[in-house]
């Protein structure tokens, strides 16, 4: 696993941002823009990457289907590949990792097209420091100011091994059910990140530090006190940390005809999924603490 180090101020805003398959017909190409002009807007937001930035299904894939190829043969890997670049140019100043999903590593014959991103983005913006995070990384944020202390680590992976469903009659449990799962699945994979954070179901899932009220003795007396944020340390509890499911830049269905000119299907159709959520995650830190872990949907900010 790679471990990468990134200097930012006290006061910043961390955007993960990924599953955006440019090649699809179903692809959200104005909410990825949206998503992009939001980290422009301030000097302090800085974004990372979360893969499957391009569909890229090879005709031999199980899923691939030629409806859904946009008009013009964006299949073609290049193609897709020049339209994230080009998109991701304006902002090559902010961003500082990128991974890869499992879109990117169906291509893996053809090359490593994050890596190649990685390296496009360092030329056009003059920077050495933007770094290729392979599916799974460990990110240490770093005070610029005094880069000795530490502010925080946050763990990333695409989420290629995450499904999140429940068989729940009722939406809040179905919604606590999916928190409980994705939590379980991540909070093994580091011990010492106050953030877990995956991408890869297109939902946007946030599950805060629990906050749980708990009895300690102390004088010959009980006290009561309540779990708070982790702090830097070899383990954080588990139920003392962020977990974030950073959404997606995803259509579940669209107007639009496919390549060969008829009404299209898509494969959310085709497998009964509910309505896909369009979003971004974004970490809101001031003095060097993690104030919130909150979802940025496309539309309402």
């Amino acid at each position: 696993m790679r471990i990468i180090r990134l200097y930012y101020p006290k006061d910043h805003e961390l955007i993960l941002a990924g599953d955006v398959h440019r090649g699809s017909i179903l692809s959200d190409k104005e909410g990825f823009v949206s998503c992009i002009d939001y980290v422009l807007k301030e000097a302090n937001r800085r974004l990372i990457l979360m893969g499957d930035l391009q569909d890229s299904r090879p005709s031999d894939h199980r899923y691939f289907d030629l409806s859904e190829v946009e008009e013009g043969g964006i299949s073609i890997p290049e193609i897709q590949f020049n339209e994230v670049r080009d998109t991701l140019i304006p902002a090559a100043d902010r961003i500082d990792v990128a991974l890869f999903g499992n879109h990117e590593w169906d291509l893996r014959r053809t090359g490593n097209w994050t890596n190649r991103l990685v390296e496009e983005l360092k030329k056009e913006s003059g920077r050495d420091d933007i770094y290729y995070g392979t599916m799974s990384c460990v990110v240490e944020i770093h005070d610029k100011d005094d880069p000795e202390i530490l502010l925080y680590k946050i763990f990333l992976h695409h989420g290629t091994f995450i499904s999140l469903r429940s068989q729940a009659k009722d939406f809040e449990q179905q919604q606590g059910n999916k928190k409980a799962r994705f939590k379980l699945l991540l909070r093994e994979l580091a011990s010492d990140c106050v953030i877990m954070a995956a991408g890869h179901t297109h939902q946007d899932i946030i599950v805060p530090p629990t906050g749980q009220l708990y009895l300690y003795h102390e004088n010959f007396k009980v006290r009561q006190a309540y779990l708070h944020q982790g702090i830097n340390e070899r383990y954080i509890d588990p139920n003392q940390r962020w977990y974030a499911n950073t959404g997606a830049f995803l259509l579940r269905s669209t107007e639009k005809l496919g390549y060969d000119g008829l009404p299209i299907s898509g494969y959310p159709e085709r497998r009964g999924y509910w309505p896909l959520v369009r979003a971004f995650t974004s970490v809101e830190v001031a003095n060097g603490v993690i104030q919130d872990v909150k979802s940025k949907r496309i539309g309402e900010f």
